[in-house]
């Protein structure tokens, strides 16, 4: 009895799609762009910069500290220290320090993976949820290292 096959095999995938990503054995492919597998060279993963709200919180958060320090300053001036001035003053230091942790929290920095492509530096993806992040990072690792031995003939 003779089997019938159809082209080639697909290729083995390393991460499966999500959010418009995918690896196999031989592309790289995010969104609508493709990275050819062995073309990739000096793959770095990296800390990008901060996000453009953390930044915007920051500064609201700054502002706001220093006009309840004004404010601390100028009722002091008026009357001596009181007890009602320090819990006011430590109550918008803990609350500034809250704001600021929370924040770091809901807009962490991306993690970017960058490679040399066809002689330029190239990112090549990028993602604020770590986990997902370091999956894909493994992924490619392992489709390099796949393509490595299948030129080498092992």
């Amino acid at each position: 009895m003779e089997t019938e096959t159809r082209g080639d095999p697909s290729p083995r995938e390393f991460y499966a799609p999500w959010r418009g990503t995918t690896v196999n054995e031989f592309y790289l492919v995010v969104g609508d762009r493709r990275f050819p597998i062995r073309e990739l060279r000096n793959l770095q993963p990296q800390r990008g910069p901060m996000q453009t709200t953390f930044r915007a919180v920051l500064g609201v958060i700054f502002a706001q500290a220093v006009v309840v320090a004004v404010a601390l300053a100028a009722l002091a001036r008026l009357d001596t220290v009181s007890a009602v001035l320090w819990t006011i003053g430590v109550v918008q230091a803990l609350a500034t320090t809250a704001l600021i942790g929370l924040s770091a929290v809901r807009w962490p920095p991306h993690d970017e993976l960058w490679a040399t492509v066809r002689g330029r530096d190239t990112l090549l993806f990028s993602c604020a949820d770590r986990i997902e992040f370091n999956k894909v990072h493994r992924a490619v690792v392992r489709a390099i290292t796949v393509a490595r031995d299948n030129q080498r003939g092992w």
